[in-house]
Parts: structure tokens; C-alpha cells; sequence
């Protein structure tokens, strides 16, 4: 009985589910990943000319820095409103879980204003 159970759980499952893949033309080489599955165009994401600015950001924005998760982001966000704005790049340093080499890697990407 729990078998069966089981079993018509995962045909459910399975009937429901679906995969869309990106179009592909003919002869592309390129690798697709399936559209259900791509990460969204984050207008906060950092770019050779975009800088997150740590006193400013929202922690969503933070996590667009390579480096910076929910965890960490949740935590610059908790520490600036506790402790009030950085006057440094290098004051993150004082945020649980961050030190000199993470900050010395995402520098490029910050900024403080």
C-alpha cells in the first residue's frame, strides 16, 4: 500500500513537471542552460563600471558582489543599521564572517558614499 502510495506521488510529480529549454539555432555551439533554471537580470548586479555602494545597499543587492551570500549580505545590512554607515571599504572587516582576503577580492566591486 505504501508502495503504491510512492509510486502515484512520483507519476504526479513527474506528469507535472517541466523543463523549457532556450531556443537554439541550428549549427550553435554555444551551451544553453534551461530558462526555468537561468538566474534573473539583477539591475543591482556589479559590472566593470558598477559599483555597490555598502551604505546604501539593500541586502539583495549586496549578494550581486561574488562573495557575498544572504548570510553575509543580511549581516552588512544588520551591522550598518546597528553601528551606522562605513567609513571605509576596509570597516567591513568588522561584520561577523568577513576579513581582510574576502575584502581585498570584492574591493573592485564596492564603493562607499
Amino acid at each position: 500500500m505504501r508502495l503504491l502510495y510512492i509510486i502515484t506521488t512520483i507519476t504526479a510529480l513527474l506528469s507535472t513537471t517541466t523543463i523549457t529549454f532556450a531556443a537554439t539555432s541550428v549549427g550553435d555551439t554555444s551551451q544553453h542552460t534551461p530558462t526555468s533554471m537561468t538566474r534573473e537580470h539583477h539591475p543591482a548586479s556589479t559590472s566593470a563600471n558598477q559599483q555597490v555602494n555598502i551604505n546604501t545597499a539593500s541586502a539583495e543587492q549586496l549578494q550581486s558582489v561574488k562573495g557575498i551570500g544572504a548570510t553575509r549580505a543580511a549581516d552588512i545590512v544588520a551591522y550598518r543599521q546597528a553601528n551606522g554607515p562605513f567609513k571605509s571599504i576596509d570597516d567591513l572587516s568588522n561584520v561577523k564572517g568577513i576579513g581582510p582576503g574576502l575584502i581585498n577580492r570584492i574591493k573592485s566591486e564596492l564603493t562607499v558614499q
